[in-house]
């Protein structure tokens, strides 16, 4: 979903608030991760004095297995958006996002935020119990048969 930025751009202290829902690029993530529906995004583009800012949120439900116990787990995931938005063309760096013109491209902004804020690893519950190493059951719903104490 694009943003046109043309009502603002030419407006000291201009706002434009920022409320809406876009569809991921691709639903698939790594290892079976998965983005459930789509990126919810909050928050405003701002201009001060010809440089605009935009400040928000993106927040997506991903869902994928326990790293643990292999449980299927959703977790909220919440993407702080700080960013300066330069209409010029450039090479995107840290902070500073390079337009091309007179609009956002927020289905990328907001799936690349997401991305960049899913966790290194999905547990299910701080005290998942995980599998036992020896017979493969899931310990957290009780104790295994074959004798080997938990880890």
């Amino acid at each position: 979903m694009k943003i046109d930025l043309r009502q603002i751009s030419s407006v000291n202290g201009a706002v434009l608030p920022l409320e809406l829902s876009v569809a991921p690029i691709e639903s698939e993530l790594y290892f079976g991760a998965e983005i459930k529906g789509e990126i919810t995004v909050t928050g405003k583009v701002t201009n001060r004095s010809g440089v605009m800012r935009l400040k928000g949120k993106a927040m997506a439900v991903v869902s994928a297995e326990c790293s643990r116990c292999l449980a299927e787990t959703e977790k909220k995931i919440t993407a702080d958006l700080n960013f300066i938005l330069d209409q010029g063309v450039g090479e995107d760096t840290d902070g500073i996002i390079f337009l091309g013109g007179d609009f956002l491209d927020m289905s990328e902004l907001a799936y690349q935020a997401i991305v960049l804020n899913l966790p290194m690893l999905f547990i299910c519950k701080a005290d998942c119990k995980g599998l036992c190493p020896t017979c493969g059951a899931d310990l957290n719903t009780g104790a295994c048969s074959c004798g080997e104490s938990e880890a």
